[in-house]
């Protein structure tokens, strides 16, 4: 498990559908990932558009990664806290591209060195 107030991470959620909601894309604040999931919070702007999908693709810029990494996930629970709202995520690898590869990235990320 890995604390994730990094600042040097970026990361985005979109919803994983038909439609155009599906090319819209979120910033979110990372705040825990693990080998099985990830909790982050957003504004209630884009939990309004995102609540209706369970089925969400996070896209992780971590530090000196040359590539994003992309990974399906899905919701578990959401609460708000303060004026934001946390998504609590399992990775859904099966949905996933290159899920290896991205299981590679996240845990060379996640291991001390």
């Amino acid at each position: 498990m890995t604390d994730a107030k990094n600042p040097n991470i970026r990361a985005y959620v979109n919803a994983v559908s038909g439609g155009s909601v599906a090319l819209e894309t979120y910033p979110v604040e990372l705040r825990r990932i693990t080998n099985d999931g990830v909790s982050m919070s957003m504004s209630e702007d884009a939990d309004q558009v995102l609540q209706a999908h369970d089925a969400l693709n996070l896209t992780l810029e971590l530090p000196d990664r040359k590539l994003p990494c992309s990974i399906a996930c899905i919701v578990r629970h959401r609460d708000v806290v303060d004026n934001s709202v946390v998504y609590s995520c399992d990775y859904d690898w099966g949905a996933t591209s290159d899920s290896l590869g991205v299981m590679e990235e996240l845990v060379e990320y996640m291991l001390p060195d």
